[in-house]
């Protein structure tokens, strides 16, 4: 069994010799003095510049006032969206789209939407186009219904044109109808009735009720003319069907 070690002994600061102890004082107050060279003059030149530049700064900040706007996320309209976009296929395979300006979740279970300046178009396997559009209208998606009120307009693109006030589409029975009274008129003709119904996908529209028509000489070039401030409406590009979205809307 080995011995303790050898003890060091470390003398006190305090019990060695005043020149010892001195000795390192002179090299920090060195460092010291020449650091406050550096930095004061430093120090002085920004005071300086503050003092000569504060009348210029005090002018052009007394208007300016700083504030934070108040948001409470709770008040934010998640539920709309701006120029929404429903395109899909009807009953026989033909496409169509649904635009508008807006359109706004009603929160209902059904998934329908309040639509701004809605517009539906339909391309035909033929290749005739035609367009129904109205001020205001709601779209149902899961049965493909769209329901169109206020300034109703339709519109084939033969010349054939009415509006009424009211319009019920029934994308996925490839129909559209309505009760309110109707005024239209085609290439050669001025119609008037109680209500219409477009079937077969605008292949064969029904005037009811007390209908009238009025047939008058063809206008010079073909055609008549359209209905008082309502110009054709131009097409809403109709992409064409894919087999795997047939009969299906999407948005």
């Amino acid at each position: 069994m080995s011995g303790p070690g050898p003890v060091v002994m470390v003398p006190d600061p305090e019990s060695l010799p005043l020149r010892v102890r001195s000795a390192a004082v002179p090299a920090r107050y060195g460092r010291f003095v020449a650091s406050m060279k550096l930095l004061l003059p430093g120090l002085a030149t920004i005071t300086l510049g503050v003092l000569v530049a504060w009348p210029w700064i005090n002018d052009h900040t007394a208007g300016l006032a700083l504030g934070f706007a108040t948001f409470d996320p709770r008040s934010a309209d998640f539920s709309s969206i701006l120029n929404p976009r429903y395109m899909g296929t009807d009953r026989d395979n033909n496409p169509y789209v649904v635009t508008a300006d807006t359109a706004t979740d009603l929160g209902s279970g059904d998934g329908r939407l309040r639509l701004i300046n809605p517009k539906g178009d339909l391309l035909q396997a033929s290749g005739r186009w035609l367009s129904l559009s109205s001020d205001v209208g709601y779209l149902t998606n899961t049965n493909q219904h769209v329901e169109l009120e206020s300034n109703v307009l339709f519109y084939r693109d033969d010349g054939l044109q009415f509006r009424t006030q009211s319009a019920m589409i029934e994308l996925d029975k490839n129909r559209a109808y309505g009760n309110d009274p109707v005024q239209g008129e085609g290439p050669d003709y001025d119609i008037v009735s109680e209500g219409f119904a477009i079937e077969e996908g605008g292949e064969r529209i029904v005037f009811s009720g007390h209908a009238r028509l009025l047939l008058h000489e063809s206008s010079a070039g073909g055609g008549g003319g359209l209905l008082p401030g309502a110009p054709a409406p131009a097409p809403t590009p109709v992409p064409k069907p894919k087999p795997e979205t047939a009969g299906k809307g999407r948005p």
